[in-house]
């Protein structure tokens, strides 16, 4: 089994950036990495993914341009990862890419106003290995 120290969660919005989270997880290694795409096995999708969440002790959330778009929706799984990682207080990293900025508390639901007093990572395409 990993060290705990060592898994992280990586949480995007999948119509925009499953490409750079999948670059992500492949520049993380030593990590032992959730991606829902590459680890979601068989079992209940929602059951599965909080718990990864929670036995987790990173949480990695990927923000590009128009990822915050729907955060507002309540089903929004974006929105419910991020709510959940707060909620269990996980090391939330959130890494801006493609020009993305973190949001202000006042463009945020209630749930996710802790979000921005987390410092981000910029990962620009030209120093992607050295932002990882």
């Amino acid at each position: 089994m990993a060290d705990p120290g060592q898994q992280v969660f990586l949480s995007y919005r999948r119509e925009i950036s499953w490409p750079l989270a999948n670059a992500v997880r492949g520049a993380l290694i030593g990590f032992d990495v959730f991606l829902d795409t590459q680890s979601l096995d068989s079992g209940e999708f929602e059951r599965v993914i909080l718990r990864e969440i929670e036995k987790r002790a990173h949480f990695l959330v990927l923000l590009e341009p128009r990822s915050l778009d729907r955060i507002g929706e309540p089903g929004d799984w974006l929105r419910r990862e991020i709510a959940h990682a707060l909620a269990h207080h996980r090391n939330v990293v959130p890494l801006l890419a493609n020009g993305a900025r973190m949001p202000r508390v006042t463009d945020l639901p209630s749930d996710l106003a802790r979000l921005p007093s987390f410092n981000a990572v910029s990962v620009p395409h030209d120093y992607f290995t050295a932002a990882m």
